[in-house]
């Protein structure tokens, strides 16, 4: 089963995330062969993204890290709401494990230039 995180990104602002995937014991998932893809909606039956969040395995791959940045530029094009997402590790062979799961809120923000 997945593990559930919510992600609160501000529109406008810079969104960085270090999250680290591990299995049903808690260890952690060695992801020196797998791919990683995850993605925003407002909901799961939607079939347009809110944004892709484009994880990224971060080196050593061993140590089962995974990077998401969004530039600022990309959350300002963002709507205000709350909405899920999920990230995926998958295979050369098609094996997918969804790995992370959970809210993602965009809030508004106060300046704006």
């Amino acid at each position: 089963m997945a593990a559930h995180y919510d992600l609160n990104i501000t529109k406008g602002s810079s969104f960085t995330i270090r999250l680290v995937t591990q299995d049903t014991n808690g260890s952690v998932i060695d992801l020196t062969n797998w791919n990683v893809r995850g993605y925003a909606k407002i909901k799961y039956s939607e079939s347009n993204l809110l944004v892709d969040l484009n994880p990224q395995k971060v080196s050593p791959n061993t140590n089962g890290f995974i990077d998401i940045q969004l530039a600022a530029a990309t959350t300002a094009t963002l709507p205000v709401t709350e909405g899920v997402y999920d990230i995926e590790i998958y295979d050369s062979s098609g094996y997918v494990d969804k790995v992370l799961t959970g809210y993602v809120r965009v809030f508004p923000e106060a300046t704006y230039q």
